[in-house]
């Protein structure tokens, strides 16, 4: 996604030995894919709220 992804891993290896990892993960150029994805989201979503008021209003 747009913002950094954190991921926490735990393991219990044996009684004496426990393992931990931390992960971030942020992209560093993704020639837009990511702001396109989230403009047509966000367009498919007003287009259905906008469908959603005109049903709304039909049958009132």
């Amino acid at each position: 996604g747009r913002y950094p992804t954190l991921s926490l891993q735990a393991n219990n290896l044996n009684d004496e030995l426990n393992q931990g990892s931390v992960r971030l993960q942020q992209p560093l150029w993704t020639f837009g894919k990511i702001n396109n994805a989230i403009q047509r989201a966000e367009a498919n979503y007003t287009a259905e709220q906008w469908a959603l008021l005109q049903v709304q209003r039909q049958l009132i």
